[in-house]
C-alpha cells in the first residue's frame, strides 16, 4: 500500500512532463531532471514502469519486447516531427533510457540538438566534451558526452544516406 501510494505522489509530481507538448518543453522537461525521465528512472523496478506507462496519454507503444519497450508521440507542425522513448531493463529494475528526436529536416535537428546541448550545458556546469563529429566538417559534433554524468547526445542520419534524422538523449 505505502509503494503505491508513494507511486501516486511520484506521477502526480512528475507526470505533467510527460504531457508536454512541443520539442522544446520535452528538452526542458528531460535536460531538467535527467535523472528521472517521464517518470522514469535508473533502477526503478521495472514492473513499476510497466504500471507507470501502462496507458500514457498522447503515448502509444511503437514496439514491445521482454525488457524493452519503445513508446512514441507525434508533435505538432510542419515539419513533421516524432518522439520516441525507449526503456531497456534487465530482470528487475530499468537499466537505460533514450529520448530521440525524428524528423526529414536537418535544420530542426541542428535546433533541436544545439538546444538540448545548451540546456545540459547549463544543469552541468559545461558545454560537455565532443566525441564524435562530421568528417566531412569538424566543427559539426555529433556526438557529446558530459564527464561524471550518465548522460549522451547524438546526432545524425537514421539510415545511411537516408532523409530522416535523430537527435537522441542517452540516460
Amino acid at each position: 500500500m505505502k509503494r503505491l501510494l508513494l507511486l501516486l505522489l511520484c506521477m502526480l509530481a512528475y507526470m505533467p512532463a510527460a504531457f508536454a507538448s512541443t520539442w522544446q518543453e520535452d528538452v526542458e522537461a528531460v535536460t531538467s531532471h535527467p535523472e528521472k525521465v517521464y517518470e522514469v528512472y535508473c533502477g526503478m523496478p521495472y514492473e513499476d514502469f510497466e504500471q507507470t506507462w501502462a496507458n500514457v496519454p498522447n503515448w502509444s507503444c511503437k514496439d514491445k519486447k521482454p525488457r524493452r519497450q519503445v513508446f512514441e508521440k507525434i508533435m505538432e507542425g510542419t515539419p513533421p516531427l516524432r518522439e520516441t522513448f525507449t526503456v531497456l531493463g534487465d530482470r528487475t529494475s530499468v537499466i537505460h533510457m533514450e529520448v530521440s528526436f525524428l524528423t526529414d529536416d536537418k535544420k530542426l535537428t541542428d535546433w533541436i540538438f544545439n538546444y538540448t546541448r545548451n540546456r545540459l550545458a547549463i544543469k552541468f556546469g559545461n558545454p560537455g566534451e565532443v566525441e564524435g563529429c562530421q568528417v566531412i566538417d569538424m566543427n559539426y559534433p555529433t556526438f557529446i558526452t558530459w564527464p561524471g554524468h550518465p548522460v549522451m547526445l547524438t546526432r545524425g542520419s537514421v539510415e545511411r544516406g537516408g532523409k530522416t534524422y535523430r537527435v537522441t538523449i542517452m540516460l
